[in-house]
């Protein structure tokens, strides 16, 4: 990311690169984005239980949690 000079807004839900030369939305505006607190490495064939920071407006309720990989079709 810093060779790239990326820049994650997720106020805006965007991601910008090169001193925000390109830009785009990361997610649909019906979507919410949560991130996990620390760096996580889960080993082929596992479960852990992955600490996140979920956005103070998201509400309670029951939610489908998908990986990173996923974000790939917005960006």
């Amino acid at each position: 990311m810093s060779q790239t000079k990326a820049d994650i807004d997720m106020a805006t839900r965007t991601v910008t690169f090169y001193d925000e030369l390109v830009g785009l939305n990361i997610t649909k505006s019906n979507e919410t984005l949560l991130r996990t607190t620390d760096a996580v490495l889960v080993p082929p064939r596992s479960e852990t239980l992955v600490p996140v920071a979920i956005p103070s407006d998201f509400g309670s309720g029951l939610a489908i949690v998908e990986s990173a990989v996923n974000l790939n079709k917005y960006i």
